[in-house]
């Protein structure tokens, strides 16, 4: 059965407000509107996933460097290793799902200001090019049962009813349209 959200990341990770991402992860932002220094190197780590990623670029470069926050990697790790055991390599191919737009990156959210839940190391966007922002996920999209073993192990997946992000998973809650 389908997953409609993640309870569990619910029970382990902040809201994606600004102000609970800052308490539970801390503030990344830096001086001149670049991420603070300190906070990187504090809180982000190399995470190397189970099976090897590549950038979203149509040549299937290696995504050789990934940063996640150091509270989130185990949870990442653990749910990118349940998805190569119930794949394998071959349909993680066949399906994509060793295509990403990657993970940290501090900027603000797409047509907003306020920082985009990339810019704590807490996301990850999956083969954009075939789940674009803004859209409803549908059938012939992203795999769902990729997205309902993220979401498992307490992964948020902006692809959820009412949602509108069918690339983006991340470690923090939120409500469908809401924000």
């Amino acid at each position: 059965m389908a997953l409609t959200e993640s309870a569990k990341c619910k029970e382990i990770f902040p809201h994606e407000d600004t102000m609970n991402l800052n308490k539970f992860f801390g503030d990344p932002r830096g001086k001149n509107g670049e991420v603070s220094k300190a906070w990187f190197s504090e809180n982000l780590v190399k995470w190397v996933p189970p099976y090897p990623l590549f950038y979203s670029d149509g040549k299937r470069t290696p995504l050789k460097t990934l940063y996640l926050h150091k509270k989130v990697v185990d949870v990442y790790s653990a749910a990118y290793t349940e998805v190569l055991q119930h794949f394998g390599a071959a349909h993680i191919k066949e399906f994509h799902l060793d295509v990403s737009g990657g993970t940290f990156n501090y900027r603000p959210m797409r047509g907003g200001t306020r920082l985009s839940v990339h810019s704590w190391g807490v996301a990850i966007d999956m083969d954009p090019a075939r789940n674009p922002f803004p859209a409803r996920w549908k059938e012939g999209m992203l795999n769902r049962e990729f997205a309902d073993i993220l979401m498992k192990h307490g992964i948020w997946w902006r692809g959820i009813p009412g949602d509108n992000d069918p690339m983006h998973f991340q470690a923090a809650w939120r409500y469908p349209n809401h924000g």
